[in-house]
């Protein structure tokens, strides 16, 4: 009984010792745990607030994107290895920026081609397109080796996933039989559904989508829906001779919606109003109107004044708008004698802030549209590239 008792008593006790133990194992790694978890959060805040303060300098109204990069790179250094949500995020950014600045590649940390890489591999449908643009044309910030067939599957697992442009790329491949079938039924099939996605855009916002949301960069709209009642007090005003309700009538019909359709006829009778003034929307009016009347659009009743007239008020403006539309009227000979270097210098002031000049220079530097007998500068394919992306 004594040895019974005495084993019972020892075996207790290391009973009660090891309870003891593994309590204090639990409790150590309970907090541990906290810590760990306290450190991740803090850490986590911090990248957070980097992205933040990067968003918040490529926003602005005059963007400095070395310095938004130099926030998220500084966020990408501080992050986990396994923190793949937040890396990607990152990416994306970073991508974006470079579409807009192509110059900051210089200050990356990460070659954009390995973040396309890795975001296309992630699934991301938008680099997936980005990426078969580039092994399709063999450029990008620098020549990269072309790979048709990469191309050709990115493009496809990009169109898969709903990404429009993939699906437009697509449909221009099979209308004209490029590394797929020819076949219109698919050309078809491909282009609605980007057309889809362009309609569900413009339900939504309740009125079409403008192409260059840089046309309206200086007028300064309310976020107040278009209904009957500001469609009348704007016409009312602009009728007594108001250039900022003309202004702000014109951008309407340039728009449209279920009250007002789209007449570019009667926003330029009302830009023409809104040139009039002598106020600061003067500028704005006879920018936008100058744009209109280059690219051929005419007014309701004719106006008194020549598009000679209209153009040479264009060189006193200094906005992207003016230099858009004088930089394509020296461009097609339209007001003025063609010309096609003053073109490219008028456009390169405006690229980056007006999409339309990006576009124009792209072709310029593609030998598109020149007029016959005049010649351009040399062909350079990487350039315009660069002036497309913009």
């Amino acid at each position: 009984e004594k040895i019974i008792n005495k084993s019972y008593s020892i075996n207790s006790m290391i009973f009660t010792r090891l309870k003891c133990y593994f309590s204090l194992i639990i409790i150590y790694l309970y907090y541990g745990i906290i810590i760990v978890q306290s450190e991740s959060n803090d850490s986590e805040m911090e990248i957070i607030t980097l992205i933040q303060s990067a968003k918040e300098f490529s926003e602005r109204s005059s963007p400095d994107y070395y310095q938004s990069i130099n926030y998220l790179n500084k966020a990408l250094n501080s992050l986990n290895e396994n923190d793949s949500t937040l890396k990607y995020f990152i990416f994306k950014e970073i991508i974006e920026i470079l579409e807009l600045e192509p110059s900051i590649e210089s200050s990356l940390t990460i070659p954009p081609l390995e973040m396309l890489s890795q975001l296309s591999q992630n699934g991301d449908d938008q680099s997936q397109c980005i990426l078969a643009s580039i092994y399709g044309t063999g450029v990008y910030t620098g020549l990269v080796p072309m790979d048709a067939g990469r191309s050709l599957l990115l493009t496809q697992s990009s169109a898969m996933s709903g990404d429009y442009l993939a699906n437009m790329a697509m449909g221009y491949r099979h209308l004209y039989g490029i590394g797929v079938p020819e076949s219109c039924e698919h050309a078809i099939k491909h282009y609605e559904l980007s057309a889809n996605e362009a309609a569900r855009a413009i339900e939504s916002r309740g009125y079409a989508l403008f192409s260059d949301k840089s046309y309206l960069y200086n007028i300064k709209m309310k976020s107040r829906e278009i209904d009957e009642e500001l469609v009348d007090f704007y016409t009312h005003l602009s009728n007594e001779g108001d250039a900022t309700a003309a202004l702000s009538l014109a951008v309407m019909h340039m728009t449209g919606s279920k009250l007002l359709p789209q007449s570019y006829s009667k926003a330029i009778d009302c830009l023409y109003t809104a040139s009039l003034s002598t106020n600061r929307q003067n500028a704005a009016a006879v920018a936008l109107l100058g744009y209109l009347l280059v690219l051929g659009f005419k007014p309701s009743n004719p106006l008194p004044i020549t598009i000679k007239e209209i153009v040479d008020r264009l060189h006193a403006i200094k906005d992207p708008v003016a230099s858009t539309a004088l930089g394509y009227a020296y461009y097609q000979g339209i007001g003025v004698h063609v010309n096609i270097t003053r073109a490219v210098e008028l456009l390169q002031s405006a690229a980056g802030k007006h999409t339309d000049a990006g576009y124009y220079l792209g072709e310029i530097y593609m030998g598109r549209g020149i007029p016959d007998g005049f010649e351009g500068p040399k062909i350079d394919m990487s350039a315009a590239l660069q002036y497309y992306r913009t």
